[in-house]
């Protein structure tokens, strides 16, 4: 659907950016056709299972967690980040239930990862930012590393002080990243 949208709009050359189940979606895209994009941009991305072994989970079944529990995994600072549900407006509770939707029907099995995406990575042929909150306890810091690491020439930026939300608990690195990057002055290779 994404890839069509870009073709009937005639858009060339796009920055792709895509975060958690969005940046897995990001990744489907580029690695089905980088004709369109120009540049990816994935923050924390589902959508690989880096253990080849069943009984390693790659990634927190966030669907057994607690309300408590999946804010303090995917945030650094839950309590920061934390919102009252009771003062938010009706169409902001259906975006909110409709999202979590969507990611039960497309993530539940396989939980959370496309069977065929981590060897279809290496199609992906633009410059590649995989930006990684240092404190995400959904998915590690090593899967993040180990995915950036199958797309070719892809850069790594670990984001100190943020989980699996860097957009949102350092939106000023995460922009400052992306600027750098598509700037060309990023490392073009994989840094801390």
């Amino acid at each position: 659907f994404y890839l069509h949208m870009l073709e009937e709009s005639d858009l060339n050359d796009v920055v792709l950016v895509g975060t958690s189940f969005g940046g897995w979606i990001a990744a489907e895209m580029a690695s089905r056709s980088c004709e369109r994009v120009g540049a990816l941009v994935l923050a924390n991305p589902f959508g690989i299972r880096i253990s080849e072994d069943p009984t390693v989970r790659d990634i927190q079944d966030i669907y057994a967690m607690s309300q408590h529990e999946v804010a303090e995994a995917f945030y650094h600072d839950p309590e920061a980040n934390r919102r009252d549900v009771t003062q938010l407006p009706d169409h902001t509770l259906v975006a909110i239930a409709r999202s979590r939707e969507t990611m039960a029907l497309f993530g539940w099995k396989p939980y959370m990862h496309n069977p065929s995406l981590k060897r279809w990575l290496k199609r992906i042929s633009v410059p590649t930012l995989m930006i990684w909150g240092e404190n995400d306890d959904v998915m590690s810091v090593e899967y993040g590393r180990t995915y950036a690491g199958m797309i070719p020439g892809a850069c790594f930026q670990l984001v100190a002080g943020a989980g699996h939300y860097p957009h949102v608990e350092r939106p000023a690195e995460f922009v400052a990243a992306i600027q750098e990057f598509l700037s060309g002055n990023g490392d073009r290779k994989m840094s801390t």
